[in-house]
């Protein structure tokens, strides 16, 4: 997972130093995310017999990650981007962690002099992974909406909602000689964040 995600972060990196060249403007906006996820899939147990256990697999568990948003402006209210973000998620005896990539396209539906509301829209990537088993690759996609306030000419403070749902379907498994399979793995997830827009 870990040498995915870095392939992945390597590419972003020089997506964005090649999109500078059409920008009319670049923000790296560094960000804390709360974020609730939906899991389902189903669970098998693996073994010459392969057969289900108990239908699905559903979780519903929260938490606490962070990433770093490369935002290009294309004119005064269109602007395109990506972002890289970590999660770890942990609640009573379960824990995950989500690993993702994403692109995106923003419209600035209000723009005044200190404040922005936005929508945004796009695709990500994901290596979700629930502990002791092996990754899934997921693709999802993505809609939100955020507020920010300017703090001065170069820095804003701002807020934003997204939900993300995955459209392309994955499957793990551990790696113990208790062998368990869920397949079709597919995550829900609505996240809050809180970030600064530094702007060049």
């Amino acid at each position: 997972m870990t040498r995915q995600f870095a392939t992945l972060s390597i590419l972003a990196l020089s997506s964005f130093a090649a999109a500078q060249a059409f920008a009319d403007g670049v923000a790296i906006k560094p960000k804390v995310i709360h974020s609730q996820v939906q899991t389902d899939a189903e669970a098998y147990r693996v073994g010459p017999l392969s057969r289900p256990l108990n239908g699905t697999s559903d979780e519903s568990i929260t938490g606490l990650g962070f990433g770093v948003d490369f935002d290009f402006k294309l004119d005064d209210r269109a602007r395109f981007g990506s972002e890289i973000a970590v999660t770890n998620y942990e609640e009573d005896d379960t824990k995950a962690s989500d690993m993702g990539i994403s692109g995106y396209f923003a419209y600035d539906f209000i723009s005044q002099s200190n404040m922005t509301f936005y929508g945004k829209g796009g695709l990500s990537l994901h290596q979700f992974a629930f502990e002791d088993f092996n990754s899934a690759s997921l693709l999802n996609g993505d809609i939100g909406a955020g507020l920010t306030f300017a703090l001065a000419d170069n820095l804003d403070l701002g807020g934003e909602y997204r939900y993300s749902t995955t459209l392309g379907k994955g499957d793990m498994s551990t790696e113990d000689s208790d062998d368990i399979e869920l397949k079709d793995v597919s995550i829900e997830r609505n996240d809050l964040s809180a970030f600064l827009s530094f702007k060049f």
